[in-house]
């Protein structure tokens, strides 16, 4: 049996791993390159009827309007559930996000891990290289449901409100990537959340530190 105090310090260690900026930054780095190129190999070695990479995963060029209108209404969706989840009890903050923002360490590497790695590995996995595997075998509406539930499931750190919202979002990532046949708009979207919160929580910092 762990002696109480040894628990309480193996506690403090976990926790201060868990909100080190540089873990996360240096995390980020070297799972990104792992985890999208497994998803390009598994794909080439998986490629039929001379389909290509690109064409597999749906990574076309976007357009000015896609910079425009997808970003406007990310922001206005964001904004919309946090209204009615507040109507509903939620916290304003989050309380895992609430605690990253008091202990956070190393504040910038873990805003690129968030805004930039996360957006990039979870989308290629979930609304490109299972979207693609699935709706063809299940239908589109399920495969908007299946992977926006398992991205869901990898966020447990968060209250059932936050749970809720990330549902949510996973679904709207999900239409906007059907809509557009185009991976780097709900990349896009998610860059877009990310930043948004991620400038929330700095702000929080700001007020409490």
């Amino acid at each position: 049996m762990i002696h109480p105090e040894k628990a309480k310090q193996l506690d403090r260690y976990v926790e201060t791993i868990e909100f080190n900026g540089l873990v996360w930054g240096i995390t980020a780095m070297l799972s990104a390159p792992v985890l999208m190129g497994g998803c390009y190999l598994f794909v080439r070695m998986r490629q039929k009827y001379g389909i290509s990479v690109r064409e597999y995963l749906a990574l076309k060029k976007l357009t000015w309007k896609d910079w425009l209108i997808w970003p406007a209404a990310t922001i206005g969706f964001v904004i919309a559930m946090d209204w009615v989840l507040q109507l509903a009890g939620a916290p304003e903050m989050d309380p895992w996000m609430e605690k990253m923002a008091n202990n956070a360490t190393y504040f910038g590497w873990m805003a690129i891990a968030v805004v930039i790695t996360a957006p990039l590995t979870e989308e290629f996995l979930f609304r490109g290289f299972l979207f693609r595997g699935w709706q063809n075998r299940i239908g589109v509406p399920l495969t908007i449901l299946v992977t926006s539930l398992l991205w869901t499931v990898i966020h447990v750190q968060y209250t059932i409100y936050g749970l809720a919202f990330i549902f949510c979002i996973g679904i709207f990532l999900g239409i906007a990537r059907v809509v557009t046949g185009n991976l780097w708009v709900p990349i896009l979207i998610h860059f877009v959340n990310n930043t948004w919160s991620t400038i929330g929580m700095y702000f929080f910092m700001r007020e409490t530190n």
